[in-house]
């Protein structure tokens, strides 16, 4: 549960960042479009997750919800189990955290 909310704020950082989804046609964007992801191993309360962080082509994508090269996600990972719990979706979760 916790990868697959983390793993939607980055697309949605992503899609800040860019301007538009990745569902939408490239033509007449700017030059900086997605490209793939990256792994990225933190360490949760539970343990190890390993998350999927999307890029971009020009390297200009700094993750905000954590950021790059932190160990841990001890403080977000609270917040996400408490939002959950109180039967916010996953995307009212992600709108929130934004």
């Amino acid at each position: 549960m916790k990868k697959g909310i983390i793993e939607l704020l980055y697309e949605e950082e992503l899609k800040e960042h860019l301007g538009f989804s990745g569902s939408e046609n490239k033509e007449g964007r700017r030059e900086n479009y997605r490209n793939g992801s990256y792994g990225e191993k933190v360490k949760s309360q539970e343990g190890f997750i390993e998350l999927e962080v999307p890029r971009d082509r020009n390297g200009e994508y700094e993750p905000q919800i954590i950021p790059k090269y932190k160990g841990d996600i001890f403080g977000i990972e609270d917040k996400i189990i408490s939002l959950y719990g109180l039967g916010m979706s996953v995307r009212d979760i992600s709108a929130h955290i934004k």
